[in-house]
């Protein structure tokens, strides 16, 4: 179903690389850092929720001054980012830390986590939906792409973007 489809590709080493997933740690003060935040930014807007709610039959959804109204904001993204950290290409020791950044490449099997990486604080998503602090790099992801799948938006988000591809 569209959600195995959702987790098959979040876990694909290539999309990984692409979207910038591989080697995304949890934000470190002290240097300044903070979780890369493309698959986040993409996951949503290209292959789930889009940037506007639709309604049932694909219409926008109006505010009361009839503007669309957006499925996410800039903390949505920070926070999806923060529930993907800590995943990296599978066959290394996850739990050394120095191998996390380089680690040896394996295109073949999904990724894994490094639970070291991983940003344990609690994440904010949309609607609402917090994900619990200290949950893991495993069921964090496993709840974000829940959250993304079960969003009432997907359905005629990716049902029109089928059609636009696939009907001529």
């Amino acid at each position: 179903n569209y959600r195995q489809l959702l987790e098959d590709v979040t876990l694909h080493p290539a999309m990984g690389y692409y979207l910038n997933m591989i080697g995304s740690k949890k934000a470190n003060a002290a240097k300044g850092t903070h979780p890369n935040e493309n698959y986040a930014r993409e996951v949503m807007q290209l292959f789930s929720i889009g940037l506007v709610k639709l309604n049932p039959d694909g219409s926008r959804v109006l505010d009361a001054q009839g503007k669309p109204v957006p499925t996410y904001d800039q903390a949505v993204v920070t926070g999806m980012a923060a529930a993907f950290t800590g995943w990296n290409f599978a066959g290394n020791d996850t739990s050394n830390a120095a191998i996390f950044n380089p680690a040896k490449e394996n295109w073949l099997d999904p990724l894994v986590p490094w639970e070291m990486h991983h940003d344990t604080d609690p994440k904010a998503l949309f609607d609402g939906i917090v994900l619990p602090a200290g949950q893991g790099a495993r069921k964090d992801m496993k709840d974000a792409l829940d959250a993304l799948y079960n969003h009432p938006t997907v359905g005629p988000f990716i049902g029109r973007e089928l059609i636009q591809r696939f009907v001529t």
